[in-house]
């Protein structure tokens, strides 16, 4: 866990574009790992540290995409877009169950998240 937090200081103190790219491609692997974390928890109460990282990491990637104009991955386009919401209760238990049951990769699609999946409209 060390290892993503310190990435994440060094690539928001980093000035030279360059640098900061080359940093922001370790951040996928990072993240794996936490989310390997999460999927190990026993219940959603037990994921609030590693979540946080996530989010600390999303938001970082937010300021990428509005400041830096650095072309990233798809693998950090997806975290940008599943983890925006991380701080409603809702999604972060929909996203905890995906990961748990090993429904979620930062790999294809944006999560799309239905809050009513047996109601019909």
């Amino acid at each position: 866990m060390e290892k993503i937090i310190k990435l994440i200081k060094e690539i928001k103190a980093e000035a030279i574009p360059q640098k900061k790219e080359n940093m922001i491609m370790l951040l996928p692997e990072c993240i794996q790992e936490i989310l390997l974390e999460i999927k190990n928890c026993e219940n959603i109460q037990d994921t609030d540290y590693y979540f946080s990282i996530i989010e600390n990491a999303q938001c970082l990637v937010s300021i990428i995409i509005s400041e830096d104009k650095i072309e990233l991955p798809d693998t950090l386009w997806k975290l940008y877009k599943d983890f925006d919401r991380i701080d409603d209760k809702e999604w972060r238990e929909y996203l905890f169950n995906k990961i748990k049951n090993g429904n979620y990769s930062l790999n294809g699609k944006p999560a799309l998240y239905d809050p009513f999946p047996n109601k019909i409209l």
